[in-house]
């Protein structure tokens, strides 16, 4: 009897060790796992970048006409606003794309002690569709009075769609070659266009580092930047809070209508 609670209070005993054992191994495999995970991050990039690519908040475009493609077959449960800023909103909550234009604005932060070279600034497409997104166009914003100069300028549709300034100033300094100290901070307002399909694309930055050459991309909140030269089924433009209804090829035939009319269906 006694022999068997003797081997009862072993195996319980062996079972507190074995257990005991096997938790402070997966301590220790959590705990390398857990470190080994910080420690193989990747690298905290050299600049810091942030993207606005809402037109009507950007100086650059506050005077300039907007226009969207919208998804085909679009059921939207939210009605449309009547001022552009919130229109812009709606439109990429919804899943509009940019119609023939793309403004936006990216700033970008110096994050390292040495510096950072900017050399050179792309688009990288990442996918061409020859046939243009059907679907609603929706435009807005009156291009009242003279717009500030758009300080950089993209061609999708050449072979080599490098950043350019928009307008040529006789003597002015190269757009690209300057060094951004840590906390130093430069601002680019971008305008990238395409004339035929829809261009998928992202931003690359061509950069050095401490002598070493490296590229960053820049997406718009996560993703790639779409561009389409598609006419839409219709087009609905608001003009100063009045939405109208305009034939694709005749805009000056355009007709007031209320948001509940804007049809989204081919």
């Amino acid at each position: 009897m006694s022999d068997r609670r003797a081997g009862s209070r072993f195996r319980r005993g062996s079972v507190f060790v074995v257990s005991t054992v096997v938790a402070g191994v997966i301590g220790t495999v959590v705990t390398y796992y857990v470190t080994r995970v910080l420690t193989e991050r990747e690298p905290v990039r050299p600049i810091a970048v942030n993207v606005n690519d809402e037109p009507p908040t950007i100086p650059s475009f506050t005077t300039s006409a907007v226009e969207y493609v919208m998804p085909a077959g679009l059921r939207p449960a939210a009605p449309l606003p009547s001022e552009c800023g919130e229109i812009v909103k709606w439109v990429k909550r919804h899943g509009g794309v940019s119609r023939t234009t793309t403004m936006f604005r990216v700033i970008v932060q110096g994050r390292t002690d040495a510096g950072v070279l900017i050399e050179n600034m792309r688009a990288r497409v990442v996918k061409r569709a020859t046939a243009p997104k059907g679907g609603t166009a929706i435009g807005c914003g009156a291009g009242q009075g003279e717009a500030e100069p758009r300080n950089i300028a993209i061609s999708l549709d050449g072979l080599d769609p490098t950043a350019k300034y928009s307008s040529g100033v006789p003597g002015r300094k190269d757009l690209f070659g300057f060094t951004l100290a840590k906390g130093e901070t430069e601002i680019f307002d971008i305008t990238a266009t395409t004339g035929s399909g829809t261009v998928t694309w992202v931003i690359s930055l061509d950069l050095v580092v401490q002598g070493e050459r490296t590229t960053v991309e820049v997406l718009d909140n996560g993703k790639p930047f779409v561009t389409t030269a598609a006419p839409g089924a219709r087009f609905y433009n608001n003009l100063v809070g009045t939405w109208y209804e305009c034939p694709p090829t005749a805009v000056e035939d355009c007709r007031p209508v209320t948001a509940s009319a804007v049809r989204f269906g081919v």
